[in-house]
């Protein structure tokens, strides 16, 4: 594992903490269908943007595909607590953990997709445009 991942590992565990820490007093239930639904929704994400990353040439494409999965989980919970949102909720740390907990399992996946490209010469994950 290069320094680079090691300092973006040891961020995103910083980051889940510090939201857990937050949310700990929250009436918002860690198990559920709506936690569920961040962790896929974020793994997914992550996954479907490892191709367009490449595609642009982005030097470490898991690291950006992560980082704009978890920029857009963050926004969808500042826009929970909007005006502009119909039923507006307060923002959840605990739906911050649970996308940084589907990012997680994504970029797991990204990486066993290039153990598959180092064994096999083809990447699961990335397709030529």
């Amino acid at each position: 594992m290069g320094n680079e991942t090691k300092t973006w590992l040891l961020v995103f565990i910083g980051i889940v903490l510090f939201f857990a820490c937050i949310s700990l007093a929250e009436a918002d239930q860690w198990s559920g269908s709506d936690k569920r639904q961040h962790k896929v929704t974020s793994g997914i994400g992550t996954v479907a943007l490892y191709p367009v990353m490449r595609h642009y040439d982005v030097e470490y494409p898991k690291t950006y595909a992560a980082a704009t999965m978890f920029a857009i989980g963050v926004l969808k919970e500042f826009t929970d607590g909007s005006r502009l949102n119909r039923n507006p909720t307060k923002f959840s740390g605990k739906d911050v953990g649970a996308n940084a907990i589907g990012i997680a399992i994504g970029v797991g996946v990204l990486y066993g997709g290039e153990l598959i490209e180092e064994e096999y010469g083809v990447n699961p994950f990335y397709f030529e445009w």
